[in-house]
């Protein structure tokens, strides 16, 4: 089984060198920017959303909750990770709530690059097949 992943990002050059490293069993269908993301998955259809989460910028935090409710509202069963390079609890929390089924925190302390691409493709997997997944190395909740 091939999951079928949207990436929305603001950086599509950093994101498609990552998408390069990605287990042959991920396939990114396409980038867009978070406005964009809900019409995008409407058209798309993927098994995954994957969406940049940049914090600690006050406006883009609450348009990717926006993003992530509207999206659950009309697609229940829709599948979102959630990746950040910055860490913050309670904004992790609250996007669990959300219903995210999985955080991909890239700059955990004590991993090295490798072990983070490990669990980057363990994520996406685990989400496309219905499956929450969150790292269990880093301060993530569990």
């Amino acid at each position: 089984m091939v999951v079928k992943v949207l990436a929305v990002s603001k950086n599509f050059t950093a994101l498609k060198f990552l998408t390069g490293l990605l287990d042959t069993h991920i396939e990114i269908i396409d980038y867009c920017v978070l406005s964009e993301a809900y019409k995008q998955y409407e058209l798309f259809n993927p098994d995954v959303l994957l969406l940049e989460i940049n914090w600690p910028r006050p406006h883009q935090p609450k348009a990717a909750y926006e993003v992530i409710e509207k999206l659950l509202q009309a697609n229940p069963l829709a599948r979102i990770v959630a990746m950040t390079h910055f860490y913050d609890k309670a904004t992790q929390q609250t996007l669990i709530s959300a219903g995210v089924l999985g955080y991909v925190y890239l700059a955990s302390a004590g991993m090295s690059s490798k072990e983070i691409l490990v669990h980057f493709n363990q994520t996406i997997l685990a989400v496309g097949t219905g499956e929450s997944f969150f790292m269990k190395e880093s301060p993530i909740i569990q």
